[in-house]
């Protein structure tokens, strides 16, 4: 039992694992639905359980039908756990039957086999059809072995024990005689049997031993139904002047019932407001979910990540319910500026502005419908987490106060003038100033927090990011100093990086940290990469096709046991695993086919994963172009195979861009053509400026009359 329970249990955690978003907004329909439906202290203060603050007496005398009463008799007979009982008065005989057939039958086979180990095998399948194993190998060598008078004489005492224990308990063995007969059972054996033909005796005999009386599960239901049926209504009598409770006594059940049937307390239930409430409250939580399932980043698969956006949720909507609690104008003070900034941390600012929407509509139902304290709150919150959501500086957040106090004020006067017939000072001031204080506070605390909900989320924020951006960092020294050349590429690649991430909207941020990491794992082997090869010679020509494959793959795998080493966040790591994606090493292989056509492709590919994320797949792509428009560059084909410059990069990006198409190496990102177009074009401006033409020019200031001359700019 206990088994099956922590197989249940695990086979629900891990269901909740797998599904955690959707189960997420189960508990959060559920929450928000508490929130709506649970208000603060009801009439008069007076609540089950709590010290009444009054002095309760019956204005008039009453006599009722105490539903309360009733159904602690009911609750009562439900939790009796009297069974009824069915005795089976033959079950035994046919037990008895059962046993002398067993035993008849092993007979049968004594005699019919006269090899012992044709005898044993026959009688050790005699119970093959059994639920209990009665007859192991070791017991069906013994029977098999024993001589016939040795055998009768067991046969007979096990058939007599059996029958004298019938005839003792007259047939009827209650459920508790059943274990002290089987521990008696060797006391009724004769004593100087062996000790194995005792064992055997015991075997054969102690399965036979069962109770005669059986729970009767439907007659149990039917005598509980009875029971349930026959009760009445009990009746409850309140003389005039009762008193019903004492000011400081805790309330109970009974004189709280006793208070709504005299009419001091109402507790009518508004059925169509509460089939409202479990509309929107399942309605909002299963929108929320949808917001995460078609986010931008795949949220709903990241379990650290929802588990931070329903802590921030519940939080909010808690210190919400408790500022309405202690004045409704404090709604206009509630924490969705905590939460809209905080939220930006965990997942986009589109996506964090949708879940604030979403809880922004849960504050207006809190502050009852109230656009004058539940519309700034969702105002400031989305002009402040708009202002923070690429916050580099602390500074960034200091402003985001500023403008969240001033969103408030000019929030609620705005809807105060919309929804006032005619402008109430008095009732708007205090609003006004609880919005913009509120909003204020929120968005300094969020700063202090920004790094704690980063943490707990498994995000790497962008101060962390420009930390890591440091060249001191010690990696990134190694780098420099190692293989100097891989630096200035990371470097290019990441301003070629950083500008389509501006194009298109993606982490910009992120993408730069990532192309300055992506490729350190050539400081193992730094000259056998082109960009490091300064002196002509190219040691790829002293090794095997295989070995140069494994040697160029390798700085994938190397690169990432460094990030580990150095403690880079997965975030990193991730662009230095994906950015050759699955593509093959072309000219490697080719060179290996040539010397054996039989060739594995596997063996000159990259172990990916292919990229996931936009960000991924623009490292993936400014990574070849970069390298490829440098070696042209250098070796002179960017200026004498082109017309001009920039159509030799136009065209080589082009290229590169058309290859990773086709290799499909993109498909998993969220990348869209529209999006791949506006990265084409900000590589494009990029290099054109890293790799334009500069004119040379004599001492004297004329222009040469010779070619220009084109030096590759920005790159080495």
């Amino acid at each position: 039992m206990v088994q099956q329970l922590q197989l249940l249990f695990t086979k629900l955690y891990h269901s909740v694992q797998r599904h955690f978003l959707w189960w997420m907004c189960g508990v959060l329909a559920i929450f928000y639905l508490v929130v709506f439906l649970v208000q603060p202290v009801g009439v008069q203060g007076v609540v089950v359980g709590s010290p009444s603050p009054v002095d309760v007496r019956a204005s008039r005398s009453l006599t009722y039908n105490s539903d309360l009463r009733t159904n602690e008799i009911r609750d009562r007979i439900m939790s009796d756990t009297t069974q009824v009982s069915v005795e089976d008065r033959n079950k035994l005989t046919r037990l008895q039957v059962e046993l002398e057939s067993l035993l008849d039958t092993i007979s049968s086979v004594r005699a019919q086999y006269t090899i012992v180990s044709t005898r044993r095998t026959a009688i050790d399948e005699l119970d093959t059809d059994k639920d209990v194993e009665l007859i192991p190998p070791v017991v069906a060598q013994r029977l098999a072995s024993m001589s016939d008078s040795e055998w009768r004489g067991l046969s007979v005492e096990i058939k007599s024990i059996y029958s004298g224990i019938l005839q003792e308990r007259n047939r009827r063995i209650e459920t508790s005689d059943v274990d002290a007969i089987r521990q008696n059972l060797p006391n009724l054996i004769s004593p100087g049997r062996a000790v194995e033909d005792r064992t055997i005796i015991e075997r054969f005999i102690t399965p036979y031993i069962q109770s005669t009386v059986t729970i009767d599960k439907e007659g149990t239901k039917r005598r509980i139904e009875e029971a349930l049926a026959a009760v009445k209504p009990v009746e409850v009598q309140i003389a005039q002047g009762e008193s019903i409770v004492r000011n400081g006594d805790v309330v109970t059940p009974l004189s709280y019932e006793k208070m709504m049937m005299l009419g001091i307390i109402r507790t009518e239930t508004n059925w169509l407001a509460v089939t409202g409430h479990i509309v929107l409250a399942y309605g909002l939580a299963y929108l929320l979910g949808l917001m995460l399932r078609t986010g931008d980043e795949p949220t709903s698969r990241t379990n650290k990540k929802l588990y931070a956006i329903l802590l921030l949720i519940v939080v909010t909507i808690v210190m919400t319910r408790l500022f309405a609690m202690i004045d409704p104008m404090l709604v206009a003070a509630a924490p969705l500026v905590l939460l809209c900034m905080l939220l930006t941390i965990v997942v986009s600012i589109r996506t964090a502005s949708l879940l604030t929407i979403n809880v922004g509509i849960v504050v207006l139902i809190i502050s009852n419908g109230s656009l004058l304290t539940g519309l700034p709150p969702l105002l400031i919150a989305l002009v402040a987490g708009s202002m923070v959501h690429q916050a580099r500086r602390s500074a960034d957040f200091m402003v985001a106060g500023g403008v969240a106090t001033i969103t408030g004020a000019v929030s609620t006067l705005s809807v105060a003038l919309v929804t006032q017939s005619s402008f109430e000072g008095s009732a708007t001031w205090p609003v006004m100033v609880a919005a913009s204080a509120g909003g204020l506070i929120w968005a300094l605390l969020s700063l202090s927090l920004y790094s704690l909900v980063g943490k707990l989320s498994g995000i790497t924020t962008p101060f962390e990011l420009l930390e890591l951006a440091n060249p001191e960092q010690p990696i990134l020294r190694r780098l420099v100093t190692e293989a100097s050349a891989t630096y200035s590429h990371s470097v290019t690649v990441g301003i070629l990086a950083e500008r389509a991430a501006e194009a298109i909207g993606a982490n910009s941020l992120l993408l730069k940290v990532g192309a300055y990491y992506h490729d350190i794992g050539k400081i193992k082997r730094p000259y056998f990469f082109t960009e490091n090869q300064t002196d002509g010679v190219n040691l790829h020509d002293t090794v095997t096709p295989h070995e140069s494959a494994k040697i160029i793959i390798d700085h994938v795998r190397d690169g990432i046991k460094m990030a580990n080493d150095v403690g880079l966040p997965p975030i990193i790591t991730n662009f230095i695993a994906t950015h050759h994606g699955t593509s093959v090493l072309n000219l490697f292989y080719r060179k290996a086919l040539e010397q054996d056509p039989n060739t594995d492709v596997a063996d000159f590919t990259y172990p990916g994963p292919k990229p996931t994320s936009r960000e991924q797949a623009i490292l993936m792509l400014a990574d070849g172009v970069e390298a490829t428009v440098r070696s042209k560059s250098g070796s002179g084909a960017l200026k004498n195979d082109y017309v001009s410059v920039s159509e030799g990069i136009a065209a080589i990006v082009d290229q590169i861009f058309n290859e990773r198409i086709k290799e499909e190496q993109l498909s998993d990102t969220a990348l869209t053509m529209s999006e791949i177009k506006h990265v084409r074009m900000a590589f494009i401006k990029a290099l054109e400026g890293l790799y334009h033409s500069r004119v040379d020019y004599k001492a004297n200031g004329k222009q040469r009359t010779s070619e220009p001359k084109v030096e590759a700019q920005g790159h080495i």
